[in-house]
C-alpha cells in the first residue's frame, strides 16, 4: 500500500470542503487484487467467450451432482419455476456493458490488469490461500464442498462458503479503527514512537519486530498519502481563479498541511484527520466495512 500511496493521484471536486478520495476520478474504486475476491470477476466477466465457458462448466458440475444424487435436472428447473424463483445465472452482458452499475476501465489499465496483475497473483491471493487451507483442514462436512461448488453462479466472485448460512470473506471488516490516537497525537508522533521501539530493541522476539516494522510501513504510507493530498490541494489552489473557491481551498490546504500528521486542534481539523485516515485505510480494503465508532465522542472538544 505504501507503493500505492506514492504513485496515486486525487480528485478534488468543486464542492469538496473535506479532502481525500480513493482515486483520481469523482467515481472510482481501487482493486484489492492481493485479496483475490474479485479477481475471477475481472478475469472472466470482461469476456463473453470466457463467461459462456464458465457457465457451461458450472452447468456441467450441477448436472453431474444432480445425477449423482438421482435428482432430475428438468424436475428441479420446473419446481424452481413453479414456486416463482429464478434459476441464478451469470447473464450475457460483460462488466462494462451492463445496464446497472457497469464497470468502466480504461483500455490500457484493463490490459495491465488482465495480462500482468491478475496472472501474477494467481495462486498467491488470500482467497487462494484460504481455499487451500479449507480443503486441507477438511472443514466441509460430508459432501458439502461438492454441493457448494456445483451450485449455479451469478458471479465469478470468490466466496468461502462455510455453511448454508455463512461465508468467510477475504477482507477485514466490521472493525472500529483507532481514530482517536491520530487525532490526539498525529501520525508523525505515532511513527516516531514505533521507530523508537525498534531502535531500542523494545520487542521480545523476531515476530514482534516484524509487527513493529509493518506498523512503521503502514504509518509511513498514510503520511505519504496525506502529504500528496496537500500537494494536490496546493495545485488546485494555484490554478483556481474563483475568489470564493480560492478561499475554501486555502483553508483546506492549511488544515491538510497540519492533520493528520499532527494533532487536531479544531473540530474541522478533527473531521479532516478522521477522513484522511479512513480513506487511506480503505484504499487497501475498499468495501466501506470499517465502522466509524462513536464520532460524537471522538470529535468532542
Amino acid at each position: 500500500m505504501k507503493n500505492v500511496y506514492e504513485n496515486m493521484n486525487f480528485n478534488i471536486d468543486p464542492d469538496d470542503s473535506i479532502a481525500g478520495t480513493w482515486t483520481e476520478y469523482f467515481l472510482g474504486i481501487p482493486i484489492d487484487i492481493e485479496r483475490g475476491l474479485f479477481n475471477g470477476v475481472f478475469e472472466i466477466e470482461f469476456d463473453k467467450k470466457k463467461m459462456r465457458k464458465f457457465v457451461r462448466q458450472g452447468n456441467k458440475s450441477l448436472i453431474e451432482f444432480l445425477n449423482k444424487k438421482n435428482i432430475s435436472a428438468i424436475e428441479l428447473v420446473n419446481h424452481t419455476q413453479k414456486i416463482g424463483a429464478a434459476m441464478p445465472g451469470l447473464g450475457t452482458d460483460t462488466l462494462d456493458k451492463r445496464k446497472i452499475n457497469p464497470y468502466k476501465i480504461r483500455k490500457g489499465d484493463k490490459k495491465i490488469l488482465l495480462n500482468e496483475l491478475i496472472p501474477y497473483w494467481k495462486g498467491k491471493t488470500i482467497a487462494d490461500m484460504l481455499g487451500k487451507a479449507f480443503k486441507e483442514a477438511n472443514i466441509y462436512p460430508g459432501e458439502f464442498e461438492d454441493f457448494i461448488e456445483s451450485l449455479p453462479r451469478i458471479t465469478c466472485q470468490t466466496d468461502m462458503v462455510t455453511s448454508l448460512g455463512s461465508a468467510l470473506g477475504v477482507w477485514q471488516g466490521h472493525l472500529i479503527l483507532d481514530h482517536e490516537t491520530p487525532i490526539k497525537k498525529g501520525l508523525l508522533i505515532m511513527c516516531n514512537e514505533v521507530q523508537k521501539k525498534i531502535k531500542e530493541n523494545a520487542y521480545k522476539n523476531h515476530k514482534e519486530l516484524e509487527f513493529l516494522r509493518s506498523i512503521e510501513i503502514a504509518l509511513e504510507g498514510v503520511i505519504i498519502y496525506a502529504r500528496k493530498l496537500a500537494e494536490k490541494l496546493k495545485e488546485e489552489l494555484e490554478k483556481t481563479t474563483n475568489p470564493k473557491r480560492k478561499k475554501e481551498l486555502s483553508e483546506m490546504l492549511n488544515i491538510c498541511q497540519n492533520v493528520p500528521l499532527k494533532l487536531a486542534e479544531t473540530f474541522y481539523e478533527a473531521v479532516q484527520s478522521y477522513w484522511i485516515v479512513k480513506t487511506a485505510v480503505e484504499l487497501a480494503v475498499p468495501f466501506n466495512v470499517h465502522a466509524p465508532g462513536r464520532l460524537d465522542q471522538l470529535f468532542y472538544p
